[in-house]
């Protein structure tokens, strides 16, 4: 054998070895990343059925809501109109405290004008409130 041939095949033998410790390290790194992967998926799917599962409670919430209530369903157009009226109805208590209020200073002011008789008397009715026409 020539001095080549003997060189060769430790050369051969030590390039084996090192294809054989790639193939060992890439399957040990596929195991881990593997391993990883997997890990990471189950935290998503977990993510994942959490929010699935806080959607369908409040759709569940939402629809035993209407079930629960259907009287108080209405159009957008219906609800404007209520909204309309409570405030129409709350303008117009207001504009009547308001009124009363303002009879009954006039009624108990002191005069001004230094004459020493006492207040005129509210006429009748002045302090008596309104009847309420507020619908509940």
């Amino acid at each position: 054998m020539t001095p080549a041939q003997k060189l060769a095949g430790p050369v051969v033998l030590i390039l084996a070895l090192m294809a054989v410790a790639a193939g060992v390290a890439r399957q040990v790194q596929d195991w881990r990343i593997g391993k990883k992967l997997a890990e990471k998926l189950m935290e998503q799917g977990a993510a994942h059925q959490k929010a699935l599962d806080a959607i369908t409670n409040e759709a569940w919430r939402q629809q035993k809501a209407e079930q629960d209530f259907p009287q108080h369903k209405m159009s957008a157009p219906d609800y404007d109109q209520t909204v309309d009226r409570q405030t129409s109805r709350r303008h117009q208590s207001e504009h009547q405290a308001e009124m009363q209020r303002q009879a009954r200073e006039k009624a108990h002011a002191v005069p001004t004008d230094g004459d020493s008789h006492q207040p005129e008397e509210p006429t009748e009715g002045a302090d008596q409130q309104l009847p309420n026409t507020e619908q509940s």
